[in-house]
């Protein structure tokens, strides 16, 4: 099979934008599909390739890793200022109207990159189907020009409350763009939302897999931190209040525990919020910051803490995060309270999910994990959240729509190799 994945956010980009096609293009070439993955460039003042050349290096390329095809985005000032909300709100509002009643979307500078590379890319590597996240529409126009093009079934994929980002006045417009695509993916049945269609249109949830070898049996490291305990956080932390709330309920558990001490160790990009929270609290709260780090280390660090704890977003959105921690087998923590689809999620697999509210609620939880009486099964069955296992719910997704899902022979080359 011969698939192009698009997404915004370059795969070499240290944000969780980047990880899901990423993963899934990569898990696709390993098992011998050949895979482009059509994304803009690292950084805006990056070059992409020669659209006359894109033939040549499709022939040459080594199929066992996905092939990037990276797009420097079309010089628009106006509309990255729109997205930075750099312009004046009587200005800004009618422009990003304009662009959605025009084009369907506020990324038309990448869009327009893309654009030089679709016919060499529909000629030359002739894809069976076409896979699109949103993250912004501006994916799925690039999806449905280059489905034109080729010939081919696109998918539209939705990682993100799209109601976050179109405005409301334009939604249904969008849903209208869109409805060519021959079927839906989401990261969870919460973003299908909005999306509901003909039943004759189907509809699948692939999740952003763990990987594989993060499923294997491990035996739990020994109790942590001598007279308190070791709490990991990584990844956005969103709200000022859940943050104000989390600080505050450790400051009245330690209050509780005069002989104990809390390792808050956080990893990610929003240290100094942390930092800045804790301030001038119990120096029994120690923290220990870190930057984003890498799926190993990451593991690591889940795996090592007494409890798991992360702020969801807000309403109407799934925390891929969930999959990672279930895979730690310690006790999770979510402050606010985590929506219904999460917490079946975590007991479908054996873990332990406690949702809090206020402070109080992160006392009582971290009483209950230093008492021994909560405690994550190290059986808990994490097989069906795998990489592996979501790979095969999208060729499953892929083959109902008439897609032949072999791989493609070790070395049969590419239409625009032929010379």
């Amino acid at each position: 099979m011969r698939a192009v994945l698009i997404n915004h956010c370059h795969p070499e980009r240290p944000h969780v934008c980047a990880v899901r096609l990423r993963d899934f293009a990569r898990s696709l070439a390993e098992r011998g599909h050949q895979v482009v993955l059509l994304t803009e460039t690292l950084r805006r003042s990056d070059q992409g390739p020669d659209p006359a050349r894109l033939g040549a290096l499709l022939a040459q390329h080594d199929w066992r890793s996905p092939f990037n095809l990276a797009c420097a985005p079309v010089p628009l000032t106006t509309l990255q200022r729109i997205r930075e909300g750099a312009l004046p709100r009587a200005l800004r509002l009618p422009l990003i109207a304009w662009h959605y009643l025009r084009h369907g979307n506020v990324f038309e500078d990448w869009r327009r990159a893309a654009t030089l590379y679709l016919q060499p890319l529909a000629e030359g590597f002739q894809p069976d189907v076409i896979w699109a996240t949103f993250g912004n529409t501006g994916a799925w126009a690039i999806a449905q020009d280059l489905a034109a093009l080729a010939g081919c079934p696109w998918v539209r994929d939705v990682k993100d409350r799209w109601a976050n980002f179109v405005p409301a006045p334009f939604r249904a417009l969008t849903k209208r763009r869109f409805a060519d695509a021959a079927a839906t993916t989401a990261l969870a049945g919460i973003l299908l939302e909005g999306w509901e269609t003909e039943a004759t249109h189907p509809t699948e949830v692939v999740r952003s897999g763990i990987p594989n070898a993060w499923a294997a049996e491990f035996t739990p490291p020994a109790p942590r931190l001598a007279n308190g305990l070791t709490v990991a956080m990584t990844g956005g932390l969103y709200h000022d209040e859940a943050i104000g709330q989390i600080i505050s309920g450790f400051e009245q558990w330690l209050g509780d525990h005069p002989e104990a001490r809390i390792c808050l160790r956080y990893a990610g990009s929003e240290g100094k919020r942390l930092a800045a929270a804790a301030h001038g609290r119990s120096p029994r709260l120690e923290l220990d910051l870190r930057d984003f780090i890498g799926p190993d280390e990451l593991l690591s660090l889940i795996r090592s803490a007494d409890v798991n704890l992360y702020v969801r977003a807000g309403p109407g959105m799934f925390h891929h995060k969930l999959l990672e921690l279930l895979a730690a087998r310690r006790p999770i923590l979510c402050i606010p309270a985590e929506i219904d689809e999460s917490v079946d999620l975590a007991k479908s697999c054996g873990g332990v999910l406690v949702s809090c509210n206020t402070a109080a609620d992160i006392g009582r939880a971290l009483d209950r994990i230093r008492s021994g009486s909560m405690d994550a099964p190290s059986a808990t069955d994490v097989q069906h959240l795998t990489s592996g296992a979501q790979t095969d719910r999208l060729l499953a997704l892929f083959a109902r729509l008439g897609i032949a899902t072999s791989p493609e022979p070790p070395g049969k080359t590419l239409v625009s190799g032929q010379a």
